[in-house]
């Protein structure tokens, strides 16, 4: 009903197989009864739940590639979920990359998996370090400005069962993200950036300020080699004023304070999709 994509996470590595521990080397008959196991369960994923979107390997270290047939082994993953895309954690390359518990931009698609705790991937009832709404809209828009994806992990009680102040954290990014998705959903990198008011993100002709620090009632961006045609507060769709002069950008009346202290995301519409003008040419 809400349009979501399936993927499941899939562990290569399982640590009640003695074979598994032995590998390849001290135990290679082992290891091929070990290995067949694993490429039985996952066609059996692939083959038992409908359509699905995303397989998510982990665990193939300290063994390769090879060790796992993970060529054969994604070969088969393809021929039964024609449009399914893989990570990069069967010991070959596929479709994206998965940095953990930070953030790095690729030149391809990636994904950074990060925790709302500091270390743990599964519940842990003595966790008391956990991210801020702040913290996770921040790395929420820092992948997004980086072309990438954010993949936010939640570990559930052993009933299923979501802690409270975890349920808080995330309603509310959610009520951001319900007056601010337009600047994340289906956007991307810009070409210009905020410089030190925080980043920028962009979807066709838009260009969206995030504004981490407040610059008080006047703002200056730099770069925007477009002519801007209108500027406005995301959430509210209250347009301010603006004067454009070569390539800066000046914005006026804004309040003293942030209208939203975690991230206050100013629109910019542009006269066709956003272009810089190189740093060589800005005037000081």
């Amino acid at each position: 009903r809400a349009g979501m994509k399936i993927g499941f996470y899939y562990s290569l590595l399982d640590w009640r197989w003695p074979e598994y521990w032995d590998g390849p080397a001290k135990n290679p008959e082992g290891w091929a009864r070990f290995r067949d196991y694993v490429h039985a369960q996952v066609r059996e994923l692939m083959t038992n739940y409908g359509k699905i979107d995303i397989l998510w390997y982990d665990g193939a270290w300290p063994y390769t590639a090879e060790d796992w047939q993970s060529q054969r082994l994604n070969a088969m993953v393809r021929s039964l979920q024609p449009d399914i895309i893989i990570n990069n954690r069967s010991g070959l390359l596929e479709d994206f990359e998965t940095p953990e518990q930070h953030i790095r931009y690729f030149d391809r698609p990636w994904e950074s998996c990060m925790t709302i705790d500091e270390a743990w991937w599964g519940y842990h009832a003595g966790d008391r370090h956990l991210k801020s709404p702040p913290e996770i809209i921040r790395l929420l828009v820092r992948c997004v400005a980086g072309n990438g994806n954010l993949l936010f992990n939640v570990g559930p009680r052993a009933d299923g069962s979501i802690p409270e102040a975890y349920k808080r954290r995330l309603r509310a990014v959610g009520e951001w993200l319900r007056r601010n998705g337009e600047s994340i959903y289906g956007a991307g990198a810009a070409p210009i950036s905020a410089g030190h008011l925080g980043l920028v993100t962009a979807k066709n002709n838009r260009v969206y300020l995030h504004i981490f620090y407040w610059p008080g009632k006047t703002a200056c961006v730099a770069g925007i080699k477009n002519r801007v045609v209108k500027a406005s507060i995301l959430a509210t769709g209250e347009e301010i004023p603006f004067e454009q002069r070569e390539d800066r950008l000046f914005i006026f009346g804004l309040p003293r304070r942030p209208l939203d202290p975690m991230d206050t995301v100013i629109v910019l519409e542009l006269e066709g999709r956003p272009e810089a003008i190189p740093p060589s040419f800005w005037k000081y």
